[in-house]
C-alpha cells in the first residue's frame, strides 16, 4: 500500500486507476460483439493463430499507448516494482501500483 501511496501523486491517466473501463478504450469490434451477444458476433471478431489457438482484439491503439506510457511512468518514478515472478525482469504487478480496480473490471 506504501508504494500505491507514493505513486497516486505521479499518476499519468487517473482513468486507469479508478476502476472503469471505457467504452472509447475498446476496440469497436469487441464493442459490437459484446452488444451483440451472439456466436456470429464473437465468430467475427476471432482470429485463428494456430491450430485450436484463437484471439480477438480487445483494447484500441490509442489505450496501448495510453498504458505503456503509465507503466513507464511508474518505472521512472524509481519506486521498487515488484515483479510477477522471478524469471520476469521487465514486468510488473499492475495491482501493486494502485490499477487492481481498473484490472478487476477488465477481467
Amino acid at each position: 500500500l506504501e508504494i500505491i501511496r507514493k505513486y497516486r501523486s505521479r499518476v499519468v491517466h487517473p482513468d486507469l486507476f479508478e476502476g472503469k473501463v471505457k467504452e472509447e478504450w475498446l476496440d469497436p469490434a469487441f464493442c459490437k460483439a459484446m452488444k451483440n451477444n451472439t456466436p456470429s458476433a464473437w465468430r467475427e471478431i476471432l482470429h485463428e493463430e494456430m491450430d485450436g489457438v484463437y484471439s480477438f482484439k480487445l483494447v484500441t491503439e490509442a489505450f496501448c499507448d495510453m498504458f505503456l506510457e503509465e507503466v513507464f511512468n511508474f518505472y521512472k518514478s524509481g519506486l521498487p516494482a515488484k515483479r510477477p515472478n522471478s524469471m520476469n525482469a521487465y514486468g510488473i504487478v499492475l495491482n501493486d501500483i494502485g490499477m487492481e480496480p481498473f484490472i478487476d473490471e477488465l477481467q
